[in-house]
């Protein structure tokens, strides 16, 4: 029988008074309104001893609005890059689309064509972290629709046992083995495989500051949007996982356009994570090693350069 839930959830999140060393403001409001729809083909409800029937495809929804403001503040210096000084407002608003199809057993697809729109504050610029990781997909105050993902996943049993999988988005419910190796393959993010931390990840449901995405260092290949093409491999049994992949760079940093030079300009990384539980709590101990290959400029030719012309530092220009 079909089944349809429909879920409303909002969340307002109030933040302290902050300071940093540019400026100190009064407390901040961040409301964060997250709508999501979600859809699945569902069989009668089974005996509590019955493994659910696996899904076939399904389709879930989400959309978040985030909105934000900073009162004016004074500043004894301003430049190009820096936080402005006036009273601003900000807001971001993406929907996505999650539509999964099973090919075989083992063998699963899924698409998901995204919305988004937006107004950043000072032009992205004035904050090493900044507070809104969802801004990074919009682009202007009018709505722009594109493909965020487009991939094949395939699992490759180790031996016979297996384990239950709830339906999600870009998860068809069912069961896989539950020691396998994992083949992904296709446009989506590197951070939907690696660094997968189960509180700091995505800005729609837990912390909303860019920085925050993955650990801060983590500087995965991605486009302007946090989207790659490439591939990854996954060999998971028992406690462990190791992982290694391979995706394409923007050709150049910060840019839509990716690099489809794959071989010779790319992301490379790998990861190996162990499971654990501590006095009743589970967990997992990850250690991941990542390095890109491109066309880059170097800090110090750029600030050698800056010093003797005089200008503003610029990598672009000794890339």
């Amino acid at each position: 029988m079909p089944l349809t839930s429909l879920a409303v959830k909002l969340r307002t999140i109030t933040q302290q008074p902050y300071r940093t060393d540019m400026m100190a403001t009064t407390p901040r409001t961040a409301s964060l309104l997250t709508l999501a729809l979600l859809g699945a083909w569902a069989s009668q409800p089974a005996r509590a001893d019955t493994p659910p029937a696996s899904e076939d495809w399904n389709v879930k929804a989400q959309t978040t609005y985030i909105w934000q403001k900073k009162p004016a503040f004074n500043a004894r210096y301003s430049g190009d890059n820096s936080l402005v000084a006036e009273s601003e407002k900000s807001y971001s608003f993406s929907a996505t689309l999650f539509a999964g199809l099973r090919l075989g057993e083992n063998t699963e697809a899924y698409y998901n064509p995204e919305l988004v729109q937006g107004q950043p504050m000072s032009h992205l610029t004035g904050l090493g972290g900044l507070t809104n990781g969802e801004l990074q997909k919009t682009s202007g105050a009018h709505p722009k629709l594109y493909r965020a993902r487009l991939f094949l996943r395939h699992n490759w049993a180790l031996g016979d046992e297996r384990e239950q999988v709830e339906s999600d988005a870009n998860q068809l419910g069912g069961s896989r083995p539950k020691d396998r190796v994992v083949l992904t393959a296709g446009n989506l993010a590197v951070s939907d495989i690696f660094d997968a931390n189960s509180y700091a990840h995505d800005a729609r449901s837990q912390f909303m500051n860019w920085a925050l995405l993955t650990h801060g260092a983590y500087d995965f290949a991605a486009d302007t949007r946090g989207y790659s093409i490439g591939a990854a491999l996954e060999y998971i049994r028992g406690d462990w996982a190791l992982r290694a992949g391979r995706f394409e760079l923007p050709k150049v940093p910060n840019g839509q356009s990716l690099d489809t030079r794959l071989f010779s300009h790319h992301g490379d990384q790998i990861e190996l994570e162990r499971s654990y539980a501590l006095g009743g709590q589970s967990g997992k101990v990850r250690a991941l090693w990542f390095r890109n290959t491109a066309v880059m400029g170097r800090f110090d030719d750029a600030l050698d350069q800056a010093g003797a012309t005089p200008a503003i530092a610029d990598t672009a220009l000794v890339r």
